[in-house]
């Protein structure tokens, strides 16, 4: 939400700015000139079928994307996009976005 919504950095560039050494001090960068804008976070945690669920949602301000793109998604050691996906599959039990692509719903079976 941060890089991607509000900051608007899209996967070439991030892939150049680590390449180069410069990822850090560009998010410094960004910081300070968007500091303005704001991610939306609420949550509830949820009784649903005798579990507890926690429910997010995240909110940027930013353009949002394609979610569509996300089936064809390739991770590769080589490139350094993807990766926040590929975490959020393995930690969470669902996710949803909103059709513009700036809102991403998290669902979290708890013990």
């Amino acid at each position: 939400a941060l890089e991607h919504g509000v900051f608007g950095i899209d996967k070439r560039v991030k892939n150049r700015l680590i390449e180069e050494g410069k990822f850090d001090t560009a998010l410094s960068e960004y910081e300070e000139k968007y500091k303005y804008k704001n991610i939306v976070v609420k949550y509830i945690v949820k009784e649903k079928s005798g579990r507890k669920i926690l429910i997010a949602c995240i909110e940027d301000t930013g353009e949002g994307f394609d979610t569509q793109t996300l089936r064809k998604l390739v991770i590769s050691p080589q490139h350094f996009n993807g990766r926040g996906i590929m975490i959020t599959k393995k930690l969470l039990d669902r996710f949803y976005y909103n059709e513009k692509g700036n809102s991403v719903t998290l669902h979290k079976f708890l013990n």
